[in-house]
């Protein structure tokens, strides 16, 4: 008997097979990198929106401010009443406000968004400086898009 040190086609099947696997759960890992990122500023700008409203309906004003922060490039929520400024996002991210006309407003250090509420009903007020209001806020991380849906007669939301 000959004593073969050299590798089978079926080894070297295997071998492929576990490389192509592994491969696979780092580009699923990546994926879901990116998913994690869009969803968490969602949740916290759907949070933030949730509480400018509260706040505006309780007391004189709670106007929020959605902005990018011109040093850095990440993302910033302001509400009137307080003083704080509270990062919702990374600088990976692109935020864009699509208005009820189909305007895209697409959120950096120049322009903001500004959501204001009418005190007795709770419903969104017009973009400042427009007759228009704010009726979508998309937020994306390459192919991954959140969308948070506002509905301007009632102040609601939702994240799609």
């Amino acid at each position: 008997m000959e004593n073969n040190k050299g590798l089978s086609l079926i080894e070297l099947i295997v071998v492929i097979a576990i490389i192509a696997i592994l491969s696979a759960g780092t580009v699923i890992s990546i994926g879901l990198i990116f998913q994690s990122d869009v969803k968490e500023c969602s949740h916290k700008l759907a949070g933030y929106i949730g509480q400018a409203k509260i706040t505006t309906m309780s007391k004189v004003s709670g106007d929020l401010e959605l902005y990018q922060d011109a040093s850095d490039k990440d993302y910033y929520v302001t509400i009137s009443s307080e003083t704080t400024p509270y990062k919702i996002g990374n600088s990976g991210l692109t935020i864009t406000c699509v208005t009820t006309l189909g305007n895209e407003i697409v959120i950096s250090n120049t322009n903001t968004l500004k959501l204001k509420f009418d005190r007795s009903s709770g419903a969104f007020k017009y973009l400042e400086g427009t007759t228009d209001y704010c009726n979508q806020i998309k937020i994306q991380k390459k192919t991954k898009e959140i969308s948070i849906y506002l509905i301007p007669e009632t102040g609601k939301y939702y994240i799609d």
